[in-house]
């Protein structure tokens, strides 16, 4: 969530309200949160000195709004290329898409090669997952319960399959746009 919060704040300073919206506006197709959480990562932000507070008068009420700092900006691109928390992957390797935009063009390539190798390496594991289980001896009164669990485990491979290849699509795109002689190239 903190990764999240400060790409907000790159973008312009928000209030503990305004972040609430822009969540549940653009990141809450794949990242969850509450006012609750939202200002425990704000406290754990300001302590650390990534952000700061910045307080206005609007309308002749003080209104409090968050800015990120040049420490909290240095975090923010560092974390593009940081390990992924276990049991984190898609809303990690999204969240990290979703901000792509505020780094420079040979960065984005470098960090959608970082998201898809940790995709592989996470679909390796499934992969290797489900070879296990389809070597189990599973007693006939499992059965039925071993169909859905083994299901699931498929499900998760076949996720993981989508994600990597649209991932690989977006690299390319990347790459195109870049282009040969390096200079970046209008999208299309």
């Amino acid at each position: 969530m903190d990764f999240s919060v400060l790409g907000l704040l790159m973008l312009f300073p928000h209030s503990l309200y305004d972040l609430k919206q822009s969540f549940s506006r653009s990141l809450s197709l794949f990242y969850s949160s509450s006012l609750g959480s939202l200002q425990v990562s704000v406290r754990k932000l300001l302590k650390r000195g990534l952000i700061e507070v910045h307080q206005r008068s609007q309308q002749g009420r003080a209104k409090v709004t968050y800015r990120i700092t040049e420490a909290g900006r240095a975090y923010f691109m560092s974390q593009f290329t940081a390990p992924i928390p276990a049991g984190r992957l898609e809303e990690t390797v999204l969240a990290r898409f979703h901000f792509l935009g505020l780094i420079e063009q040979e960065k984005r390539i470098e960090v959608l090669r970082f998201l898809i190798a940790a995709i592989e390496a996470s679909l390796s594991e499934l992969q290797t997952l489900k070879a296990s289980l389809d070597e189990l001896a599973i007693p006939p009164e499992w059965q039925e319960v071993a169909h859905y669990q083994m299901a699931t485990a498929d499900y998760g491979i076949q996720a993981h399959q989508t994600g990597l290849a649209w991932f690989k699509k977006q690299l390319k795109r990347e790459v195109g746009l870049l282009g040969s002689s390096g200079r970046l190239k209008a999208p299309p």
